[in-house]
């Protein structure tokens, strides 16, 4: 297997072309990765420089028609019983850091920008195959929000003074645009009627005896429940 060593200063122009199955390492860092990568666990690509970015692409698609991908990476689970994961990314601090985020994604509109169809900054999707022999018993779901903590030591780690939530909803930027957001989240396509254990929205009369707490715009409320 070839190795190819890129320096952020190399400019080459010969085209060279690389042997099938070829290990790019980006800088002077070995890597784990198959084909790409830069550093590892123990050996990481560092710098003290401030708001650097480690890894840039800046992409510009031009038609006036189809739709174009900045980014596509398709992982196949082969494998009978194996699992995968398409897109791993993880954000780590060990130290008292001010922000950490484990992905951010954004859809932003430039001055002139607008959509006739759907903008949102992330859709999660769950396909399934027209495949009537199919019947998983897993747990499934369109998107998860999560806190995990790892270990009894992590009882340790107090979050109750924090504003900690499983997850949270927010409208910033002006104030006078923000006043033009209607909802707080729209549910479509789901099954209504009497409480029959199939229906998502149950036209049946409840009388709350439970409630989530929730907190709106910095004041708590209780979300009514009743138990089927």
């Amino acid at each position: 297997m070839a190795t190819l060593h890129g320096w952020p200063t190399w400019r080459g122009r010969t085209y060279q072309k690389a042997p099938q199955g070829f290990m790019l390492s980006l800088g002077l860092k070995s890597h784990a990765g198959l084909i790409l990568g830069g550093g590892t666990s123990s050996d990481r690509v560092s710098t003290s420089v401030a708001s650097q970015k480690i890894a840039s692409f800046y992409t510009k698609n031009t038609a006036t028609s189809g739709t174009s991908v900045g980014v596509y990476w398709n992982h196949e689970v082969a494998g009978i019983g194996g699992s995968g994961v398409g897109i791993f990314s993880k954000g780590y601090s060990n130290v008292a850091a001010t922000l950490l985020v484990g992905a951010q994604i954004m859809a932003e509109f430039g001055a002139a920008g607008k959509v006739s169809g759907l903008a949102v900054g992330c859709r999660s999707q769950v396909m399934f195959a027209d495949d009537a022999t199919a019947a998983p018993t897993g747990t499934i779901a369109g998107g998860q929000s999560e806190l995990y903590f790892d270990g009894d030591n992590s009882s340790t780690t107090d979050v109750s003074g924090a504003m900690c939530s499983i997850h949270r909803f927010i409208v910033d930027g002006d104030t006078t645009a923000r006043a033009k957001v209607p909802y707080l989240f729209e549910i479509v396509n789901v099954s209504s009627g009497t409480s029959d254990g199939t229906k998502i929205l149950n036209t049946a009369h409840l009388t709350a005896s439970h409630c989530l707490r929730v907190r709106i715009n910095g004041a708590d409320y209780g979300l009514l429940l009743d138990a089927y």
